[in-house]
């Protein structure tokens, strides 16, 4: 029973790492 905030924050931090991981390839920049 995790508190809802925190599913998010998770959530955003899991997108963040993909698109970070996947970004610097591609963009080479962010």
């Amino acid at each position: 029973m995790a508190p809802r905030t925190t599913i998010i924050k998770e959530h955003e931090n899991w997108r963040f790492v993909l698109h970070a991981d996947n970004g610097v390839k591609r963009d080479g920049m962010h």
